[in-house]
């Protein structure tokens, strides 16, 4: 039977591992802001981001997910990688 203090053990290292995940997925924004810049591209790409929301609450409903919780998560992290892309 698990404990409160080791189901929040738990809660704590996935905790840990999303922002792990955060800190990579905005590394790789940050290459991506380059690369941008480097073929005069721009940073805002509205048509590419509707996909990637679709595609996210696609897998959120796959997984059971609440998907408007999934696409606020994730309109916030691409609008924040879009503020670093910035110059």
């Amino acid at each position: 039977m698990n404990t409160l203090d080791s189901l929040r053990q738990e809660i704590d290292t996935i905790d840990k591992s999303i922002i792990d995940q955060l800190k990579h997925r905005i590394a790789v924004a940050k290459v991506i802001g380059d690369y941008k810049k480097a073929n005069n591209l721009p940073v805002y790409q509205p048509e590419r981001e509707k996909l990637v929301i679709e595609a996210k609450r696609e897998l959120a409903k796959q997984a059971g997910l609440d998907e408007e919780l999934v696409e606020k998560l994730f309109t916030e992290i691409i609008k924040y990688c879009r503020k670093i892309q910035e110059p």
